[in-house]
């Protein structure tokens, strides 16, 4: 498991993010932007392991 800080994407736009994310499943709060930008990559034939999205209620990390 690893945090966007702990591999320097702090801060990085969401298409950044997915690309330099390294064949992870990404679980994330952000519903309104990133699910785009995944099919995006989809369509273009990039690598896209999987999101999951959740209620910003959840905490994600400890």
């Amino acid at each position: 498991m690893a945090r966007i800080q702990d591999i320097g994407l702090s801060g990085a736009d969401e298409p950044s993010i997915l690309g330099g994310w390294e064949g992870r499943v990404l679980l994330t709060h952000d519903a309104s932007t990133i699910t785009r930008h995944a099919y995006e990559r989809v369509a273009a034939g990039k690598p896209m392991p999987g999101i999951f999205e959740t209620s910003r209620g959840i905490p994600l990390c400890d």
